[in-house]
């Protein structure tokens, strides 16, 4: 029997070779049919152990929960369906797909005062037992909220993805959607200003001092951030709180090859020049803003831009102002700033083989002078690994303590710069019997070359692994479970099991982790990536 009844765009499922197939039909015979896959792959398929699917399937379900044939080929083709017509989201029954989040435009745009409104109206009609949900990630921010009312305990939503696949953007609107829903008595207009403008301009201030240029991207977020929606008892909002976890420190001495360091750096040298009260503060000494950047070793690979450090510093001293930072408090952030790129600065000589001493003592002398510190007391800590008896860094030892010292100050201003912007957002001391939203904006998973990693990156995507292994267990595993319990049938499907990897790095005796905490503690003075390999080799031939 011919397909020409058919439609010639179809879904095609080969028993025989166990597939699914999406395409348009080019010609047929009695037995098989000549099919043009999506993928540009011709080929005859026989009809025989061959079920066709009507396209209902692959035209844009709103919830993929629906889709009667769950298969890869099906729920991308779907996405990209609905991708074309102008729909980035898609949900998966408690999840949201989102592509390409970074499109806004009038049809579609992805923050919408009206979209609120329409998700804000749903509550006084909330039915737990109606399903009948809008495809937008605003569905499940509102889901959570009503979580919280209803069933009175936290809410976590995880935004997870590849660098630069957009989680920033979905981050700041599910900033945007709590706040603005929330702006209801007992708020009034001076909490208007700090809760829901102010949580937007802590996120400009990470911006700043957590983006980086990454070979993925110009703006590229170096930190996982986790941004805690509070509510009292009566689950009226109450503030907000900001935390940074798996910061990305090293880029602030090492950024890697053809990649940039952190905004602040260079939108701070821009402050410097354009502001004389700034610049006559500070003492900087520069005249032009590439070369000023350049002199730095920190900066001497980063690609800069004058137009967008221009336009990152105006937007941090926006934020800064309306977090009630005083000018004179920010004078001082800059000053920081500059004065940890003065660090970088600071070079070595050996005077004999064993003695070393600073050859920069007038990049020492403006250190100490930016940062207010004791200089004898650095001179100390950056030469000797002990002062009685007196026994030497090497040259390398003594750059590796500098580096590292950066990293502490870096990190330092950070976290005081959150705490205080989170006492302006949150200003309540005590709150545990309050309930909370939690957004956690994560680290994306990177596929870098080798000659680019280094032990965060390893730890990042080590983190995106458990994310990734616990949603396993929790939305696959389990729910196989209970459809076998009830006799349920289903069809099989192979799941990607990664708790051999996991293990891999958290094994007691011989993981990847626990083997370098050791060498760390036992061999400090002489630890190396030669070292480590020779060591993690022993302990796994052992076990």
């Amino acid at each position: 029997m011919l397909l020409s009844p058919q439609p010639k765009y179809l879904l095609v499922r080969s028993f025989s070779e166990n597939n699914y197939y999406i395409g348009e039909v080019i010609d047929e015979n009695d037995s098989s049919f000549f099919l043009k896959t999506n993928e540009n792959v011709e080929k005859w398929i026989e009809k025989e152990n061959t079920s066709i699917i009507l396209p209902e399937d692959i035209s844009g379900v709103d919830d993929l929960k629906n889709i009667s044939h769950p298969h890869d080929v099906i729920l991308i083709e779907n996405l990209k369906r609905r991708f074309d017509q102008g729909i980035y989201t898609t949900l998966l029954h408690e999840m949201a797909i989102c592509i390409n989040p970074f499109i806004r435009n009038e049809s579609n745009p992805l923050y919408n005062d009206k979209l609120i409104t329409q998700f804000i109206d749903q509550r006084q009609t909330y039915d737990p037992a109606n399903e009948n949900f809008l495809s937008h990630h605003y569905q499940i921010a509102e889901n959570a909220h009503l979580s919280l009312c209803y069933g009175q305990y936290n809410q976590s939503i995880i935004i997870v993805g590849e660098s630069n696949s957009g989680k920033s953007e979905i981050c700041k609107s599910l900033i945007d959607y709590y706040c603005r829903s929330s702006l209801l008595p007992p708020l009034v207009e001076e909490d208007l200003n700090m809760f829901y403008y102010g949580t937007g301009h802590v996120f400009a201030i990470l911006e700043s001092f957590c983006n980086a240029r990454t070979e993925f991207s110009n703006n590229s977020t170096r930190a996982a951030k986790l941004i805690k929606f509070k509510y009292n008892n009566s689950h009226e909002f109450i503030g907000t709180t900001t935390e940074i976890w798996l910061f990305e420190s090293s880029r602030i001495s090492s950024p890697p090859p053809k990649e940039g360091n952190f905004h602040i750096f260079s939108e701070a040298i821009f402050g410097c020049l354009e502001n004389t009260e700034i610049q006559d503060y500070i003492k900087f000494p520069g005249t032009e803003f590439i070369a000023s950047c350049k002199s730095f070793e920190y900066l001497k690979n980063t690609n800069l831009s004058l137009e967008k450090s221009r336009n990152g510093f105006e937007k941090l001293m926006i934020a800064f102002k309306a977090l009630n930072f005083s000018f004179d408090e920010l004078k001082d952030i800059l000053k920081i700033v500059i004065g940890i790129l003065y660090i970088g600065n600071i070079q070595f000589k050996h005077v004999t083989s064993e003695e070393v001493c600073i050859s920069t003592p007038f990049i020492l002398e403006t250190a100490k002078e930016l940062l207010d510190i004791d200089i004898s007391r650095l001179k100390n800590v950056l030469i000797y690994k002990t002062t009685v008896p007196k026994v030497f860094n090497s040259r390398k030892e003594a750059t590796k303590i500098r580096d590292l010292f950066a990293h502490f100050l870096y990190q330092k201003l950070l976290n005081r710069i959150l705490i205080r912007c989170n006492s302006l957002t949150f200003p309540y001391l005590d709150n545990e019997n309050g309930f909370e939203i939690r957004v956690l904006d994560m680290f994306g998973f990177e596929a870098i070359s080798n000659n680019q990693h280094n032990i965060q990156n390893l730890l990042v995507n080590y983190a995106n692994e458990k994310l990734n292994h616990f949603f396993i267990n929790l939305m696959l595993k389990q729910r196989i479970e209970d459809y076998q319990k009830q006799g349920i049938n289903f069809d099989q499907f192979i799941i990607n099991d990664t708790s051999e990897l996991i293990y891999l790095f958290e094994a007691d005796n011989n993981g990847l982790l626990g083997n370098l905490e050791d060498d760390f503690y036992t061999f400090s003075s002489k630890v190396s990536d030669l070292a480590y390999d020779s060591s993690l080799i022993t302990v796994q031939k052992s076990a």
